[in-house]
């Protein structure tokens, strides 16, 4: 499964980080993890709409500066 790369030391550190961060967070690491990724997978991995994947990887998308 997908989510099993998700490192277990990251969630200890669950109560820093909003809920949100959290998520884009694991959507980042599982695009990292495999080599390509569709929406309709990260839907099924993370067991979110669609639309809000979306939404988040439109975020991720947004430069940092």
């Amino acid at each position: 499964m997908v989510m099993s790369f998700y490192p277990k030391c990251l969630s200890s550190a669950n109560h820093f980080i909003k809920p949100s961060e959290e998520t884009r967070l694991k959507i980042l690491l599982l695009t990292l993890a495999e080599t390509e990724l569709c929406v309709c997978e990260l839907v099924q991995a993370m067991g979110l709409p669609q639309p809000k994947i979306s939404r988040y990887l439109a975020q991720l998308r947004k430069p940092v500066c």
